[in-house]
């Protein structure tokens, strides 16, 4: 990809070196590149980074450059063009750090900052940086494939908007290298919460939920190149009847088997339905079932040397049940 480079220190050199390798046997031949070099008298701005961002702020620093009379800044969805009016955000100041906020949610965005070094005397907009916002009730959360060569990290803490609430991820898309990449979710606004799980390669995490007291999921995903990827698509939803967690069969005999999960506070009751592998839920062909209060289940009646699945979800009274 193309982009300018300038020097900002004050011996005004740049230093470049240029370094290849390859692997035993790899074939791939890259066309090279070629820069134009100039020397200008307004250097612009580098080290920019987008850090903190909410689902309607960001903060935004770079590194100072001596004698520089402001910056302007400009923030835009990704792929607008600075200078054109297609900012959403943008401003002066004389400092090299600000924080943006009125924001959108769940939103890709591109930053550029440009330096004045006196009358006329403007830089070219820096290279941008790319940032997302955080992901609200009714957003998606979206993160886009790459190839073999593209390197990525994502943090992000995604809470409800209203108490009592909590935070769904309904994934709709999933694939990621399995070698080298993968998406880890946690229970929590931390990441000290208990791990939901790590998911990668076609093995989405289907319908995942909140079940802490402040509704909130914590997700880290991290591609290392490798192999090509698809990246990964979800609803994010908040809803007030979260899915149970923790199921798992033990106990396991020729006619039976004992179910048990981890407690909801505001589940009234649960349903469960135990069926032949690949039988879908809450459609009449599971071959055993019930409600309860409690969280564990001894199911009989099961024929031996049979594959089973099991399903469970959770009312907080009414109508009001969990996926």
């Amino acid at each position: 990809t193309g982009g300018t480079l300038t020097a900002t220190n004050a011996s005004g050199c740049m230093y470049v070196r240029f370094y290849s390798s390859a692997n035993q046997g790899q074939t791939d031949v890259g066309s090279g590149w070629a820069a134009q070099v100039g020397c200008v008298s307004c250097p612009s701005p580098a080290g920019l980074a987008a850090n903190n961002p909410s689902q309607s702020s960001v903060d935004l620093q770079w590194q100072s450059i001596p004698n520089v009379s402001f910056y302007h800044w400009e923030i835009g969805q990704a792929g607008f063009a600075p200078g054109t009016g297609a900012a959403v955000a943008s401003g002066d100041l004389n400092t090299n750090q600000l924080h943006v906020s009125g924001l959108q949610s769940g939103t890709a965005y591109e930053v550029y900052v440009q330096a004045n070094c006196g009358t006329n005397d403007a830089s070219v907009f820096s290279a941008p940086i790319a940032f997302s916002t955080v992901p609200a009730c009714g957003d998606t959360l979206v993160v886009a494939g790459g190839d073999s060569s593209e390197v990525g990290v994502l943090y992000q803490i995604i809470c409800p908007e209203t108490p009592g609430t909590y935070v769904q991820l309904d994934f709709s898309e999933f694939e990621l290298a399995a070698c080298c990449s993968y998406l880890e979710i946690w229970d929590g606004d931390n990441f000290w919460f208990p791990l939901i799980g790590s998911f990668t390669g076609t093995n989405s995490p289907g319908v995942v939920s909140a079940t802490n007291s402040t509704g909130c999921l914590s997700i880290h995903f991290q591609a290392n190149g490798g192999d090509d990827w698809g990246g990964f698509q979800a609803a994010v939803e908040c809803v007030t009847c979260p899915i149970p967690t923790g199921l798992q069969p033990f106990n396991i005999k020729s006619n039976s088997v004992e179910l048990t999960w981890n407690s909801l506070a505001n589940a009234g009751f649960y349903t469960w339905e135990v069926g032949l592998a690949g039988f879908t839920p809450g459609t009449g062909e599971a071959v055993a079932s019930g409600d309860l209060s409690n969280t564990n289940v001894l199911v009989t009646g099961l024929e031996s040397g049979t594959a089973y699945e099991v399903y469970l979800r959770a009312n907080c009274g009414g109508s009001d049940f969990s996926a």
